[in-house]
């Protein structure tokens, strides 16, 4: 799934709008929820006792846009935390920088993923979105979670990091695919702006 800013609009100015929208995947994903973020963040045995809307495999945070691999664990969920974490957002989006109206683009973007192959690809590319972007400004991604560098207990990595064994061979082929899809950009680019100019 994925969505951007409504014009490719900046969604993410500062590290403190990372980390709230980083929070709100945590704690809008819930059949159970009641009350704010605010009031969720500060209560440690709701998080503990919270039933999934969704299971959370990768995802990755950009300026202008975001992308999450997911899987749905009850009928809808898929759509109820997507509303919560695009609606939630745009409130606190909208307070913070004395805006109105709508902050991304429509509905959120998803795509099907059909078959095991294409989860592979999936996983590399949300991971290192940065890398496929040739993006150098801040962003965060689940990437350090499948590295065992960062602890996030609601990203669920075993779906991917079971098929590699060790799981650090899962780094190796990441990079490899994302470096690829990277330069079949760049070419699908160059080629695009040649026709255009003939």
């Amino acid at each position: 799934m994925f969505n951007r800013g409504v014009d490719k609009r900046t969604v993410f100015q500062d590290k403190a709008d990372y980390a709230r929208f980083h929070l709100s995947l945590q704690l809008f994903n819930s059949r159970n929820q009641s009350g704010g973020i605010y009031e969720l963040h500060w209560n440690p045995e709701w998080i503990k006792k919270q039933k999934p809307l969704v299971h959370i495999h990768a995802y990755c945070l950009l300026n202008n846009h975001f992308h999450l691999l997911a899987t749905q664990v009850v009928n809808g969920g898929l759509s109820e935390f997507m509303k919560r974490l695009g609606g939630g957002y745009t409130s606190y989006f909208n307070e913070r920088y004395d805006r109105s109206g709508a902050l991304f683009q429509g509905n959120y973007k998803r795509v099907l993923c059909e078959d095991n192959e294409q989860l592979l690809y999936l996983a590399a590319y949300i991971n290192l979105n940065n890398m496929v972007h040739a993006y150098t400004e801040y962003y965060i991604s689940s990437f350090d979670t499948y590295l065992g560098k960062k602890d996030e207990k609601f990203v669920k990595t075993d779906l991917i990091l079971d098929q590699y064994k060790p799981h650090n061979s899962f780094r190796v082929s990441a990079v490899a695919l994302a470096n690829e899809i990277a330069r079949k950009r760049k070419i699908d680019k160059e080629y695009n702006k040649a026709s255009f100019l003939e």
